[in-house]
């Protein structure tokens, strides 16, 4: 038997104290979520919650629970027995935890407990990255993925459906009094209650949940088409003609006995949604905003399918955030933000926008003569003409643009916006800076859903998948920081290692040019 081989008894003790920290090399992920949680990140927030009298059971310093947290998404783990399970078997688990191992009950209490707070933290990481210089934020891309609710589409009711559904639920809770009352008497034994009773309680909240949400979205509807028609009414007034608007008058809602419209009673947030495959689930719009280097800067969840009414919320949250400067920024999206409203509300943003008004492959076959209806627009703003003024700017272009009317019609100031959208596209420079789109926002989705598996929220409700998401794109941004650090170092020692390669390539040159023969040179 070979005696050279490598070995060490099962049961041989440590001689000196371990320190775990040395297991791992320095530029470990875990090494820095420690560093950030210990000097970067703010946590008086968390400390606050707690009671400062030291009364009541002892537990774990939030700087555990949060780096805890925030490592396991970076690994993409989520669930808290998993966590649980990882904080005995893993190093870097251990490290980040302290070498203590938090039970998933507590795991997951902590996460429903400072669901708000680890939210900020999404906005304090932007700040460091933004004191160390690392995003680049001249160009900036917006686009939205879809992701799946906890919830299941057989869940989805209608409102006629619900109210049966309700009324049944009642009549099954009366039923189960007048048993109990049977079996107890009328002062029966208030603490014991039955688990069906408990089933149909909880059932009958959902629904009754699900069913309040209906109303308020047909009282909105009707609040909508009331101010709609109100506007209409008053520019036909103000009309010197007399005449009548063009175009249809505004659809009113379908009453509450005819509504088809669903909603999901586990979810009532929740919506269907239709994927790029032409099938549907139950979940919701997660939007970003990417800077040009792929750092997430702007992160939120709608639960509205369509693209277009999610740009005006997601650049008003980029004006709002003090993180980053974004006055000279030029915003990237793809067609399915185009709208007339959302350009006329960019006309005011310090923002420039630059969005398809058609699939990316026709964007080469746009007239170049329409470029003309740039110089419109500089004219309006220099002579001091609100732009946004649709009947304005109507008029104004109608005058500029009746010889490029094409099969008659009368051009209408959304076409007119959208020919000074698609002029933009006509310049080299402008297809240039659009064609990075792709390359800036498509790479996120595929690392965080399939790298990741982040394709389904855990929890219910908008608020709580907001913050979920947000707590997704804040350990996306801390893996890219991690990588660039990484990047950054080895570029220094490069840096530092060329020079000395360079020496060292002279000096062998010298020692070739010195065993020449000497007549060789002459």
């Amino acid at each position: 038997m070979p005696q050279h081989y490598i070995t060490r008894p099962s049961d041989q003790q440590f001689l000196l104290p371990v320190d775990m920290s040395e297991w791992l090399p320095e530029d470990d992920l875990s090494k820095i979520i420690l560093d950030l949680v210990d000097h970067k990140f703010d946590l008086s927030q968390f400390y606050g919650k707690y009671r400062e009298d030291g009364l009541g059971a002892a537990f774990f310093d939030p700087k555990i629970m949060v780096g805890l947290i925030l490592y396991s998404y970076c690994q993409g783990v989520r669930s808290s027995r998993q966590i649980e399970r990882f904080c005995y078997r893993d190093v870097a688990y251990r490290i980040v935890a302290r070498n203590h191992q938090p039970d998933h009950t507590t795991i997951s209490r902590f996460c429903k407990s400072f669901t708000s707070e680890l939210e900020t933290l999404f906005f304090q990481f932007l700040k460091i990255l933004h004191e160390n210089g690392m995003v680049n934020v001249g160009v900036i891309a917006l686009d939205g993925t879809k992701m799946k609710a906890n919830a299941a589409m057989r869940r989805n009711r209608i409102i006629t459906q619900t109210e049966i559904e309700i009324k049944q639920m009642f009549e099954d809770s009366r039923h189960i009094d007048e048993e109990e009352d049977k079996i107890y008497g009328d002062k029966g034994n208030a603490d014991i209650v039955p688990e069906t009773l408990k089933t149909h309680k909880r059932r009958q909240e959902l629904f009754e949940a699900a069913k309040k949400k209906m109303n308020e979205e047909s009282a909105r509807e009707n609040q909508d088409y009331n101010e709609r028609m109100k506007q209409r009414e008053e520019e036909e007034n103000d009309n010197s003609d007399g005449k009548k608007l063009r175009g249809r008058k505004p659809k009113p809602p379908v009453p509450d006995s005819q509504r088809t419209t669903k909603i999901n009673t586990t979810d009532p947030d929740s919506r269907i949604m239709k994927s790029y495959h032409n099938d549907y689930f139950q979940g919701y719009n997660a939007q970003v905003v990417v800077s040009e280097n792929q750092y997430i800067i702007a992160a939120d969840v709608m639960n509205d399918e369509n693209d277009s009414n999610l740009l005006i919320p997601m650049v008003k949250q980029l004006e709002d955030q003090d993180c980053y400067p974004v006055s000279d920024s030029v915003l990237l999206t793809d067609a399915g933000y185009w709208g007339y409203s959302n350009y006329l509300a960019m006309c005011d943003s310090p923002l420039e926008l630059l969005c398809a008004t058609r699939k990316e492959r026709k964007l080469s076959k746009i007239d170049r003569s329409s470029r003309f209806l740039l110089d419109l627009k500089d004219v309006c703003r220099n002579v001091g003409t609100p732009f946004a003024n649709r009947v304005i700017l109507a008029s104004v272009a109608a005058e500029f643009y009746h010889t490029f009317i094409v099969n008659g019609n009368i051009p209408t100031s959304q076409s007119i916006v959208r020919g000074i959208m698609e002029a933009k596209f006509t310049s080299e420079n402008a297809k240039t800076l659009y064609s990075k789109r792709k390359t800036i926002v498509e790479p996120l989705f595929g690392w965080t859903k399939e790298n990741r598996n982040f394709k389904k929220f855990q929890r219910r409700g908008l608020g709580i998948c907001k913050s979920e998401w947000k707590l997704i794109c804040l350990t996306q941004n801390i893996l890219k920081f991690s990588a660039d650090m990484r990047a950054r170092t080895l570029s220094l020692v490069l840096m530092v290692i060329e020079p000395v390669i360079d020496l060292l390539e002279a000096f062998h040159q010298f020692l070739i040019f010195r065993s020449l023969p000497r007549g060789i040179l002459f």
